[in-house]
């Protein structure tokens, strides 16, 4: 399966302890880059019961965010 973006709570626990942060922590900055847009959020499971959540990243969203307050923005991401 290609990779498309998505990324979970799994993941998290791996970069964690890289970052020097708790994945509640995380999870916690997550929160707030959904609620600004920044992130997608969805729920993995066909299943209601399951909480597990995944999140991709809104690029298009930030470059639009950044280039409102005058970031320059290239072809790619942000120069």
């Amino acid at each position: 399966m290609p990779f498309d973006g998505w990324f979970t709570v799994s993941g998290i626990g791996l970069v964690a302890p890289m970052m020097k942060l708790a994945p509640k922590t995380i999870l916690c900055y997550i929160k707030t880059l959904v609620k600004n847009g920044w992130l997608e959020e969805r729920s993995t499971s066909k299943f209601r019961c399951s909480k597990t959540k995944q999140w991709k990243l809104r690029q298009d969203k930030i470059t639009a965010d950044l280039v409102s307050k005058g970031y320059r923005a290239n072809g790619a991401f942000l120069s």
